[in-house]
Parts: C-alpha cells; sequence; structure tokens
C-alpha cells in the first residue's frame, strides 16, 4: 500500500513539476525524502541481526556478478545505440558470457556464495520469481511508453499525463491489501493466477488502443492493469520467501530482486529498440492500433501470460498449514 501511495502521488506531482519547474526538479524532491528516511531508518527500526560465529564475506563472488550485470545492461544498451556488431557492444557481451560460467565456478567452491545456486533447483521459488518479474517488465513498460503514448500520439501536457496515470495507482493502493488478505486465506496461488489474467487483459487493451481512444476506454485498460499488478507483486515474493529455508529469506529476497531487476532492466533496452524501429508517428487511420506500442504490449501481455504456466508450482501455505508445520516440529 505504501508503495502504491507513491505511485499515486508521484505521477500528478510529476507532472506538476515537470511543466512549472523542469525536469532536473524530480531528483532535487527526492533528497530530502531519502535523507528523512535514512535517519528515520536509524532512530526507529531495531536491528535483529546477530553475526554469525564464523562469517567470511564472498568478494570475489560479489566482484565477478557485479561485473556480469554491469556488462550484460552495458552491452546492450550499446548494441541498441552503437549496433550489435560495435567493438563496445561486443566486449561488453562477451565479458558478461566470460563472467557467467566463471561465477558459477566460484560459488560452486565456496563455503558461504553470495547467491546460493541451489536454490535455482527450486522450482516454487523459480516460479514466483518469474511472477514477479513480469511484474515488474510491465509496470516499467507502462512508465516508461504509456507517458510516450500520451504525449505523442494523444497530444497531452505532463500535467494531464500525471493525471491520466493516477488512478492505476490508485487502485492498487486499493487492491494491495486485498491481495493479501486472499494469500492469507488461500496462499499465493489464487491471487498471482487472478493477477496474471487480469494483467495480461489489460496489456492486450493498452496495445489496442488508438490515436482515437477515449480517455474513458484509457483509464479503464489502465485500471485493469493496475489491479492485475497488486495482486501479483506482493503474493509473489512472499511466495519467493516461503519456498526457500528460514535461514536463506534474506538470500531468496535479495536474489528475487536481483533476477527480477535484470530482467526489467534488459526488457527495456529491447523495448528502447523496437519504438525506435516500429513506431512512425500517429497513424492515419486514427480507429488502428499505433505501431510500437501495440507489439510492445502485445509482448509484455505474451510474457505475463506464460507466468500461468509455472503458477501451479508456488508453494500454498496458509496460516492453517503454517500452524501444523509448527505443531510437527
Amino acid at each position: 500500500m505504501s508503495t502504491s501511495m507513491a505511485s499515486v502521488l508521484g505521477p500528478s506531482v510529476g507532472g506538476f513539476i515537470v511543466q512549472y519547474l523542469g525536469w532536473q526538479y524530480i531528483f532535487f524532491m527526492n533528497v530530502p525524502f531519502a535523507v528523512l528516511s535514512g535517519i528515520a531508518i536509524f532512530l526507529l527500526i531495531e536491528s535483529d541481526w546477530h553475526k554469525p560465529p564464523s562469517f567470511h564475506f564472498d568478494y570475489l563472488g560479489a566482484f565477478v556478478l557485479a561485473a556480469m550485470i554491469v556488462s550484460l545492461i552495458a552491452g546492450l544498451q550499446a548494441g541498441s545505440e552503437d549496433g550489435w556488431g560495435s567493438p563496445r557492444a561486443m566486449i561488453m557481451l562477451s565479458t558478461a558470457l566470460v563472467c557467467l560460467p566463471l561465477f558459477k565456478r566460484i560459488e560452486q567452491n565456496c563455503c558461504e556464495p553470495v547467491v546460493e545456486l541451489k536454490m535455482f533447483t527450486n522450482l516454487s521459488f523459480l516460479s514466483a520469481v518469474y511472477c514477479g518479474s513480469t511484474h515488474l517488465i510491465a509496470i516499467q513498460g507502462m512508465q516508461f511508453i504509456m507517458p510516450i503514448y500520451l504525449s505523442t500520439v494523444k497530444g497531452f501536457d505532463a500535467v494531464k499525463i500525471g493525471l491520466m496515470l493516477m488512478p492505476q495507482a490508485l487502485i492498487r493502493l486499493v487492491v494491495s491489501p486485498i491481495a493479501g488478505m486472499l494469500e492469507d486465506r488461500y496462499g499465493s496461488r489464487v491471487p498471482v493466477a487472478a493477477g496474471l489474467v487480469l494483467r495480461t487483459a489489460g496489456l492486450v487493451f493498452l496495445g489496442l488502443l488508438t490515436p482515437s481512444s477515449t480517455n474513458t476506454t484509457i483509464t479503464l485498460a489502465l485500471l485493469l492493469d493496475g489491479i492485475g499488478a497488486a495482486l501479483v507483486w506482493s503474493p509473489s515474493l512472499n511466495a519467493a520467501i516461503n519456498s526457500s529455508p528460514k535461514e536463506m529469506a534474506s538470500s531468496a529476497t535479495g536474489l528475487f530482486n536481483m533476477i527480477r531487476l535484470i530482467m526489467a532492466s534488459t526488457s527495456m533496452v529491447l523495448v528502447g529498440l523496437a519504438m525506435d524501429k516500429l513506431f512512425t508517428g500517429v497513424p492515419e487511420d486514427i480507429s488502428a492500433p499505433v505501431p510500437g506500442f501495440f507489439q510492445v504490449y502485445m509482448a509484455f501481455a505474451i510474457v505475463t501470460a506464460l507466468g500461468l504456466l509455472t503458477v501451479r508450482y508456488l508453494e500454498v501455505r496458509t496460516p492453517e498449514d503454517e500452524r501444523v508445520r509448527l505443531l510437527h516440529r
């Protein structure tokens, strides 16, 4: 709910700042909030961390992992900008490919690896990661290309774009606790499956938007996508954590976020490349879907729908299941 609240205020306040103050102030405005958050964390949150008797941080694995991720993202960006055969793209992507088996070897021989490779054999965890990744891919795609559609195709200014995007964030604020309630009662499968279905439908409708689409049609499509997003996000993260042993909860959370951010960053590069190649301006037929937007949203819909094939692997753990497990222990 708190994340959704930020999404409610962000588009409208951000649109006002961009239009009347300048886009640079978007970054300046975040500085005091970041400072206040840091102070609040330091003063109000009590740490429950206890240093184990012996702990050796995997510096080499962390370094190789960082090099692999940076090289991958930089290589994709270089390929989209300079061409896939350019020296910069080939060097970066080759570095990422070399780092992958090297990282695997390091982690296999490390007593306390930065990434527990055995988690990749856990189908429940992988399913949760994929569903969570589809959420981030779609939401970043929304934030990236929907303002372009509203400004370039519909001709809206920054303030109106912010107001158009606000209902989607608002519905996520309302549905988020419902998703939690459904997960408490039925486990992760029900809200995640429902969210994937609704989000797939919403993305299809967004891809079918035309230059003549009314504000009501656009809002309804965004609302449908927002409901699906709220149903997927928290339950998929909780499913990833619950599918791992308690002592690996932190590792599961970190790996969950790392994988979905890599997938989202990669998809954004590909989306930018697709829009550059496919979007040729507003079509003459104002009743036809807009090239570029149509293909990208349909791709998002397919990626999201494929998550339904993995939902059956999600571990179902309701409060009653947890009580029974503790009694047996």
